[in-house]
Order: structure tokens, then C-alpha cells, then sequence
């Protein structure tokens, strides 16, 4: 439910497109690229969902939800 694993997924995915990454300061620099890079809609739709997120998991009285 947490949009903060959304949100390492959408850097991981970008991560993986980058051929420059090849030890453990190239992933903390790379890392950084991508967070500043990362379009401020991808962030806002990520806090924007926490409500629907709330109300599934609400629904599915604690159970599995989509999210």
C-alpha cells in the first residue's frame, strides 16, 4: 500500500535503462539523477492515490488490495 515502494519502483525501472551504473557511486549519483529528474506529476500521483489506497484497503476489511 505504501506509495514510497511505488515510488523505488519508478527509480528502479529508470536504473535499469542507464548503462552507466557499474559500482556502488555510480548508483548513489545515478540514484540522485533520477530522483531529480523525476517529473513532479509521478510524485503528486503517487500522493494523491494514498486516498484511494485507504478506502481498498478499508474495503477489503485488511485484506488484499491492488495496491
Amino acid at each position: 500500500m505504501s506509495p514510497i515502494e511505488h515510488m523505488w519502483d519508478h527509480l528502479a525501472r529508470r536504473l535499469r535503462k542507464r548503462n552507466d551504473v557499474n559500482n556502488v557511486n555510480d548508483l548513489e549519483r545515478a540514484l540522485k539523477e533520477e530522483w531529480a529528474h523525476t517529473p513532479l506529476r509521478v510524485i503528486r500521483r503517487l500522493i494523491n492515490s494514498m486516498r484511494r489506497r485507504c478506502f481498498a484497503v478499508i474495503q477489503a476489511r485488511r485484506g488484499h488490495t491492488k495496491y
